[in-house]
């Protein structure tokens, strides 16, 4: 078959205008990826280009013509390793797991034994929103139905109201992250944030750490004077990944997560206002020390261990 479509098909204009806006609109995308993880060079464009184009030859040659002795998961094994060899020269503190991410996207679906089950685009979109309505919509009960909340702990009791509660919320946290996950194998860019807005989520991510443990640090002045910091955090979070993240998957996710803060953090401030005390100094600076050690330890370990991408 694949040999029937790429080389006896007979190949329009039309078609072959296709096939280029489809390999430009690949190569925007790895080269934002190039850029965020620091080997796009001064010409990322072109170099995520010749990416795509070498990885597309690569994967052609190994479908008609296979070397012999080799199974389909050692050529892909091999293709990978060869760019990664090729896109690491001279950065050799790139994460291997941030640079095998990313070749999974531009690492051709061409071997259809081995990934044919790819071809048939999972709901994984739909799972992350169910995932997303589960868990924020059990974390929403608060700002829409107060009256209808305190019924059921009545009706229940608090601790199966609470288990009843932390079961759903678990069942959509992992089906947010798993969907979310999936979106990233197979991303939908809508745009191609500048490296500028990058930076600029750095550095606002330094108030949402500090107000993520402000949360916890009794008597500091940040949750006296502001009052529920937590949501604070999370929408200066959302903003601030918002601002960084192109694809389609990202930007659901984190518009979820900021519409909800908004709305969650208005509903809060209306049960309890802010108490406009002063807070003890010394927990204050806690707060903040507490909060920039995280910020630095997210950034340099966390992040590129748990979402395989560098933060810069």
């Amino acid at each position: 078959m694949h040999r029937l479509l790429f080389e006896q098909t007979p190949r329009s204009a039309a078609l072959m205008s296709r096939f280029r806006r489809l390999e430009t609109l690949m190569a925007t995308a790895v080269a934002g990826q190039l850029t965020r993880l620091g080997v796009g060079g001064p010409h990322p464009e072109a170099r995520a280009l010749l990416l795509v184009q070498g990885v597309e030859a690569q994967v052609h040659g190994a479908v008609l013509a296979p070397p012999e002795g080799l199974s389909s998961d050692t050529l892909v094994e091999e293709i990978k390793a060869l760019w990664l060899t090729a896109l690491r020269s001279g950065q050799p503190r790139l994460p291997h797991a941030a640079m095998s991410a990313m070749l999974r996207v531009s690492v051709p679906l061409a071997l259809p034994h081995r990934h044919s089950h790819l071809f048939k685009r999972k709901p994984v979109m739909t799972i992350m929103i169910i995932g997303l309505v589960l868990f924020l919509g059990v974390h929403s009960v608060r700002i829409f139905a107060e009256p209808w909340r305190q019924a059921r702990i009545q009706q229940l009791g608090e601790p199966a109201w609470k288990g009843i509660y932390s079961l759903v919320a678990l069942i959509g946290l992992v089906l947010t992250i798993w969907g979310y996950d999936q979106t990233r194998l197979d991303p939908v860019f809508v745009w191609n944030p500048p490296v500028a807005l990058r930076h600029l989520t750095v550095l606002l991510m330094i108030p949402a750490l500090i107000l993520l443990v402000a949360a916890y640090v009794p008597g500091n002045a940040i949750k006296a004077r502001l009052g529920h910091p937590m949501m604070l955090a999370v929408k200066v979070w959302a903003l601030a990944h918002l601002l960084s993240n192109g694809r389609l998957g990202d930007i659901v996710l984190f518009a979820a997560f900021l519409v909800w803060a908004i709305m969650a953090f208005r509903a809060a401030r209306r049960r309890e206002p802010a108490s406009r005390t002063s807070g003890r100094s010394s927990a204050t600076i806690t707060t903040v020390v507490v909060g920039l050690v995280a910020h630095g330890l997210f950034a340099v370990f966390l992040h590129p261990w748990l979402i395989s991408v560098p933060v810069m």
